[in-house]
């Protein structure tokens, strides 16, 4: 469901037009020259999205680990960190999951959601297997792998562990304090 506010666009040579007659309708209300502001981020992509629970129902079924594929959706969000510190009423931390929704998480926040997910299958609980290995276990072609080659997963680590790097030392603004 798109909210008033919230309208896909698609890229053209001019700028942005709206892809959905909701769209048109809001634009076409506007004066042109009208000064309007916006958050500009990819959409989500469907076909990532089902690679991901296709990919997970597989590891289910395989380890037997999990009774469902949302319990390891739940445990995997726990292991990349993608979670919110509440406090209880009696001063107890836990760690809640945090939403991996279409509205919750873009594509390039679900991308890195996913290439962390996939390592942790890989190493953690399918014993060392390669991302190519899980996907074509995972009855995936190559086409619709995507982004999830080994090199790109193994590049796309090292890329966010020099980031975080670089955070710790002080040289890039950090994205979420935890203070302390």
């Amino acid at each position: 469901m798109i909210h008033r506010h919230e309208i896909p666009l698609r890229v053209t040579e001019a700028g942005y037009e709206p892809t959905e007659d909701i769209g048109r309708a809001q634009h076409a209300k506007m004066k042109v020259g009208a000064v309007v502001g916006g958050r500009i981020a990819r959409s989500r992509s469907i076909t990532q999205h089902r690679l991901y629970w296709k990919v997970i129902q597989t590891v289910t079924e395989a380890t037997g680990r999990w009774a469902t594929p949302e319990a390891l959706h739940l445990a995997l969000k726990l292991a990349t960190g993608h979670i919110e510190v509440v406090q209880l009423l009696n001063g107890r931390l836990v760690k809640v999951p945090e939403s991996t929704a279409f509205n919750a998480m873009n594509q390039t926040e679900f991308q890195a959601y996913c290439t962390q997910a996939f390592r942790i299958i890989c190493d953690e609980i399918m014993g060392g297997m390669s991302i190519d290995e899980l996907l074509t276990e995972s009855g995936l072609s190559a086409s619709e792998a995507g982004p999830y080659t080994t090199a790109e997963v193994d590049q796309a680590m090292q890329d966010d562990a020099r980031y975080l790097d670089d955070v710790l030392q002080g040289h890039v603004g950090a994205k979420t304090d935890w203070g302390g």
